[in-house]
């Protein structure tokens, strides 16, 4: 079985307007099909307040379970 993980790549500011990346896999961001994974990703984050101005990319990744 082929499971997908996809992480988000994006910039953030803190308060004091300081800019950094971020690298992350939002909890609940993979699936059993491409698709699935990537809307499950994008979900995650508009739902942490993330703007598409903030994204830099996207990568899915697929893991074989060597049963």
């Amino acid at each position: 079985m082929t499971v997908y993980s996809t992480s988000i790549n994006y910039i953030t500011t803190t308060a004091s307007g300081e800019q950094f990346q971020v690298d992350t896999t939002f909890a609940g961001s993979y699936g059993s099909t491409e698709a699935e994974s990537v809307a499950a990703a994008i979900a995650g984050y508009e739902k942490a307040g993330l703007t598409a101005d903030q994204l830099l990319s996207i990568e899915t990744v697929a893991y074989e379970d060597e049963e």
